[in-house]
């Protein structure tokens, strides 16, 4: 269904455009901090490389394991207490 056929029968489009991605931004938020940082890593990185060098799995594979690894050592140094994560 479409914008205007969904409006023709009284769904409010923008409000649930809107609770939608605020639901999805909420349950992918409880996620991460369930799961921890590591997960969310594996889930940005391959992106932000793909953007850089391509699509191409066989290229970018050890691209994204280095920068995988740049950014989690990174986040290892960022406790203000010295308690550092696994």
């Amino acid at each position: 269904m479409g914008k205007d056929f969904s409006k023709n029968l009284g769904v409010p489009t923008t409000w649930c455009c809107f609770m939608g991605l605020t639901i999805a931004a909420m349950i992918t938020a409880s996620i991460v901090v369930v799961v921890g940082s590591i997960s969310y890593i594996g889930l940005i990185v391959p992106n932000m490389v793909a953007m850089f060098k391509g699509d191409r799995i066989r290229g970018t594979l050890v691209d994204t394991a280095l920068f995988g690894a740049i950014v989690r050592a990174g986040l290892r140094h960022d406790r203000p207490d010295g308690d550092r994560p696994l």
